[in-house]
């Protein structure tokens, strides 16, 4: 939880426009020495005072809350996810919140003006991603020109965030598997294929002898037969077994391994030039191994 620690106020074109107007009317109420023109005069300067208390309070003890933020691959928009929370009585209105990526090229992601009454506001903020590794964000603003827009008040709440982004997954070399180093054929045709268990739907690397062609025939799709006795095997991701010499297109081909390699089952380990991992599968394994790709030094990493 965290509270604003300084609140700035400026006048907003709009305001400046109205302090024109105020000592043009000053001017014309001193020379023609109208009692009017100084009545309205001086009741709209303390209209424009009594609006600076206003704008100041609604932001005043307006707590934010932030949550970290899941994952991306480079290209996809990280979603920052904010929370604000009024603790007082009284409702704030018109509250914009913008983040700023805290990097080059510059971009940054603001709501419309909300309002809340005494409660929690989640609030989403889409940043586009392009390189890999850590998005940090500049410290949030949080600003208002309630009621009048003549004044605009805003703060920078003590806030850190950051979104992991993994490489975007590239290429089109088949899984390694152990012995061939290309394809995948070999790997499904060495388990024990006697007791068929089912189909499932084809996905890109399966081998043509594991497809129900006569279904495929009848346009039934195309599913792959499954065998009980087929055991998955350990891969090995291993960066000198892409003929690559582009790093980011060797990461995203290696990215696009894991992927496979998780969406069909498979224990892998992942292996660099200076770090390697454990043989393991799941989210948590798949994403240390996408994390290790999103960090590997160069452009984007750290």
């Amino acid at each position: 939880m965290r509270a604003p620690t300084r609140l700035y106020i400026l006048p907003t074109g709009d305001g400046l426009l109205f302090a024109g107007a105020l000592l043009v009317m000053l001017l014309g109420a001193i020379n023609y020495d109208s009692g009017l023109g100084y009545l309205f005069t001086f009741l709209l300067a303390g209209l424009a005072l009594v609006t600076i208390l206003h704008t100041h309070r609604n932001l005043t003890g307006l707590h934010l809350r932030t949550s970290d933020t899941t994952p991306v691959f480079a290209g996809e928009p990280a979603i920052f996810r904010l929370c604000l929370d009024n603790r007082t009585d009284y409702p704030r209105q018109d509250i914009c919140a913008r983040i700023h990526a805290d990097s080059a090229p510059v971009h940054s992601s603001s709501t419309e003006p909300i309002s809340l009454a005494t409660g929690l506001q989640n609030i989403e903020l889409p940043l586009t991603t392009q390189g890999r590794g850590w998005l940090r964000l500049k410290q949030p603003r949080l600003s208002s020109t309630f009621p009048l827009g003549l004044f605009r008040v805003w703060t920078r709440p003590p806030a850190m965030l950051a979104c992991l982004v993994y490489p975007q997954p590239d290429g089109a070399l088949p899984l390694p598997f152990p012995g061939n180093g290309a394809g995948n054929e070999r790997g499904l045709e060495s388990g024990g294929d006697e007791d068929f268990s089912g189909f499932r739907q084809h996905q890109p690397g399966d081998s043509p002898r594991q497809i129900h062609w006569k279904a495929a025939a009848r346009e039934q799709g195309m599913p792959v037969k499954l065998f009980s006795g087929s055991q998955p095997q350990d891969l090995e991701l291993r960066w000198e077994d892409i003929p690559l010499k582009d790093t980011e297109r060797r990461l995203g081909q290696l990215c696009r391994w894991i992927l496979e390699a998780e969406a069909q089952g498979y224990r892998y380990n992942l292996r660099l030039p200076d770090s390697c991992t454990e043989t393991g599968s799941g989210a948590e394994h798949q994403h240390a191994c996408l994390k290790m790709l999103a960090l590997y030094p160069g452009k984007g990493g750290e």
